[in-house]
C-alpha cells in the first residue's frame, strides 16, 4: 500500500505542483465509445487521497487502445491527461496483476465431503456492490471458482453473502483469487 501512495505522490507533484500546462491528472468515469472516455479533473489530497476538481468533465483519448475497439479499462482508473493540440490524450493500459479487494456472494455449487470436493461458485462485487465484468467483454462475474486450492474429500462451509475476498485482472481477465470466509467445516480435517 505504501508504494501506491508514492506513486500517488509523485503524480500529486507532477500534475499540481511543477507541471506545464495543458497536463491534468484525471479520473475516467465513463466510457464514450471506442478508445474514448469521460474523464473528470482529480487531484490528490495530503492523506494520498483522489479528489474531484469540480464538477468539469473532458473527453480523453486513451492512445494505448485501439480506435475501433471498445475501452477495456476499469472505470474509475487515474491517468495523467496531456493537452495535444486541442485534444486530451492519456496512455494507460489495464492494471494486470495488481490485487484488490472485493464482495462475494456465494451462487452455486456443493458443499463437498467424504466423497466429493467442494464446488462453490461466487457472484464477484465491487467494494460499493455492483457486479463486476470478468473481461472486457462485459460478461458478469458470475459463476467464479477461487483460484486457492481446497482440500479434497472435505466439506465447507461457503462465504457469506457480501464477504470480503482478493481479485486481480490478468489479461483483462477478472480472476478470483480467495474467498477469506470460505473455510472447511469444523470437525472435518
Amino acid at each position: 500500500m505504501a508504494t501506491r501512495k508514492i506513486i500517488r505522490d509523485a503524480f500529486a507533484r507532477y500534475a499540481q505542483v511543477g507541471s506545464p500546462a495543458g497536463v491534468q491528472l484525471v479520473r475516467l468515469t465513463e466510457l464514450q465509445g471506442n478508445n474514448i472516455y469521460v474523464a473528470r479533473p482529480i487531484e490528490f489530497d495530503q492523506d494520498g487521497q483522489a479528489v474531484f476538481i469540480g464538477q468539469s468533465t473532458m473527453a480523453v483519448i486513451n492512445l494505448a487502445e485501439p480506435a475501433g475497439e471498445d475501452g477495456k479499462l476499469d472505470l474509475s482508473a487515474d491517468a495523467v491527461a496531456i493537452d495535444v493540440e486541442g485534444r486530451w490524450v492519456v496512455m494507460a493500459g489495464p492494471a494486470d496483476g495488481e490485487v484488490f479487494a472485493v464482495l462475494v456472494e456465494n451462487d452455486g455449487g456443493q458443499t463437498g465431503g467424504e466423497s466429493s470436493n467442494c464446488s462453490f461458485t461466487y457472484t464477484v462485487k465491487d467494494l460499493d456492490g455492483n457486479v463486476m465484468k470478468k473481461n472486457a467483454g462485459g460478461d458478469d462475474a458470475t459463476g467464479m471458482t477461487p483460484e486457492y486450492a481446497r482440500l479434497s474429500n472435505i466439506e465447507y462451509e461457503p462465504a457469506g453473502e457480501n464477504s470480503y475476498a482478493m481479485a486481480c485482472r490478468d489479461g483483462g481477465q477478472l480472476k478470483l483469487l480467495a474467498c477469506l470466509q470460505e473455510r472447511p467445516k469444523s470437525g472435518t480435517c
